[in-house]
């Protein structure tokens, strides 16, 4: 895990950021698998009341770690979960929504939900660090983009026009 947004470059991509995860978001699962230990384990006997809260934890933290997110100079490149993966591999110019939502817990502890909407999809990130910050590096990297691609018009254009003798 870690390498998703490297393996999937394009020719002429470069990575401009890479989204950063907290584990914060893992304290209510552990939060969980205490209070099953201690009244699962009454029920059902400690062992069945360990492994369940074992099984809580480390589907927590496989999801948690499972996820990445990154922006190159051209496209916004992601994957989440484990069993079930949904990616996104999309055109900066594709985009037509970036949203970050904070609960409470996010405000205090520095994290955030960041929800991707393209012209064919719609993606979700949770427990993002920075996640402010990380917004506004896509959106310099979709104008720089716009830029560049103005920039290239107006060379051809200049590069095509007749001059006037």
């Amino acid at each position: 895990m870690g390498n998703y947004v490297e393996k999937n470059l394009r020719e002429g991509d470069t990575v401009v950021a890479k989204a950063e995860f907290t584990w914060i978001p893992m304290i209510p699962a552990a939060i969980l698998a205490i209070l099953i230990l201690i009244i699962g384990g009454k029920i059902w006997g400690f062992g069945w009341g360990f492994l369940i809260a074992v099984v809580i934890v480390a589907v927590r933290a496989l999801g948690i770690a499972s996820n990445e997110l990154g922006v190159t100079n051209k496209n916004i490149v992601g994957k989440t979960g484990v069993i079930l993966n949904k990616s996104l591999d999309a055109r900066l110019s594709k985009i037509d929504n970036f949203s970050v939502s904070e609960t409470l817990g996010g405000k205090i502890f520095g994290y955030a939900t960041i929800q991707i909407n393209t012209t064919s999809s719609m993606l979700r990130f949770s427990g993002v660090k920075n996640a402010m910050e990380f917004k506004h590096t896509v959106l310099d990297a979709i104008d720089a983009m716009e830029n560049a691609k103005l920039s290239a018009q107006a060379d051809l254009i200049n590069r095509t026009a007749p001059t006037a003798e």
